[in-house]
């Protein structure tokens, strides 16, 4: 596992923002702004209030209370909107207002021009750490599909530079209903159309995206990749046996490995023996999502603690 829950601002947003805010200060921008459902507005809050700018996030009802806190703790202004309000409240800032958008805020999402030259450092890392080694399969969770991208362009370009022999196949893990595995179907077909669905109810907020990018489906069919779909069971399921191994990750990050479990269950893991799950964020993240899932603290009387009561579970 890749572990990104460790960044500043506990997510893989960092690296985007990273790179797109550094951007924004070599342009002359005076504001940055971004449109997000919590975790990028966060990683772009933190480093343009690093950078000095003035930022502005707008996101979309449901945003979890820990996040909305800690965007407004960097400084930055916080709008909600509705889902689909968001992107023209942003475009409307960048084309009357200058400002420098740090996220996507099209229709069907383009992103910005730089952010996902961030992810490509996972992919150094990683083929660092496995001592110049490329794995068979990299699990993302996709909303937009941004990192997936990156993370594949890193490898790609590993390889275009003579480092690397060749690229690791990508499993893009999306919620139930989501829209990537519809636009691949549609192109196996030999159609055009970018995936599109209606409004989606997930457990895993940060991947509910309900139009596909382009960048997404060029990493699927480039790479040889698959897409793997989960519920919410799977979800809830798989962040709870990733504490257990002593990783607390974010529903929208669990799906990395309730996808993986979706894939092998199709039988689509033969030959493949090395395997990457990104943990894109931390747990503490969205922890209304998860709070249910977890026994009740026990009320002791000290003079008399009952001990039994606190014997470990099963």
């Amino acid at each position: 596992m890749k572990d990104e829950s460790r960044n500043p601002t506990l997510s893989f947003k960092d690296r985007n923002a990273a790179v797109a805010v550094g951007k924004a200060l070599d342009l002359g921008a005076r504001t940055v702004v971004a449109s997000s459902s919590g975790n990028h507005g966060l990683a772009a809050a933190a480093y343009a209030a690093r950078a000095g700018l003035p930022c502005v996030v707008v996101t979309y009802a449901g945003i979890s209370p820990s996040l909305s806190l800690m965007i407004r703790a960097y400084g930055a202004r916080l709008g909600i909107t509705t889902r689909e309000g968001r992107w023209q409240i942003v475009g409307a800032g960048v084309r009357e207002r200058g400002w420098f958008p740090a996220t996507n805020f099209t229709e069907i999402p383009t992103s910005t021009a730089y952010g996902h030259e961030g992810y490509k450092t996972i992919a150094y890392e990683l083929f660092d750490q496995l001592d110049g080694q490329v794995p068979d399969l990299v699990v993302v969770p996709v909303g937009n599909g941004e990192g997936l991208f990156g993370v594949w362009k890193g490898f790609s370009e590993l390889v275009l530079l003579g480092r690397a022999p060749s690229t690791p196949r990508m499993l893009a893990a999306e919620p139930e209903g989501a829209p990537l595995a519809t636009a691949v179907q549609a192109h196996a077909r030999g159609g055009h159309a970018i995936g599109r669905v209606p409004s989606l109810k997930t457990v895993a907020r940060g991947i509910g995206g309900t139009v596909s990018s382009y960048m997404s489906l060029f990493t699927i069919q480039s790479s040889g990749g698959l897409v793997a779909q989960v519920d919410d069971k799977d979800v809830l399921s798989a962040q709870r046996d990733l504490a257990r191994e002593g990783i607390f990750a974010e529903p929208a990050s669990a799906a990395a490995l309730a996808a993986l479990r979706v894939a092998a269950g199709r039988g689509d893991l033969a030959g493949v023996s090395k395997i990457v799950l990104v943990n894109t964020s931390s747990g503490v993240k969205n922890l209304e999502a998860v709070a249910d899932l977890y026994d009740s603290p026990v009320t002791l009387s000290a003079a008399d603690p009952a001990l039994e009561m606190l014997s470990p579970l099963p």
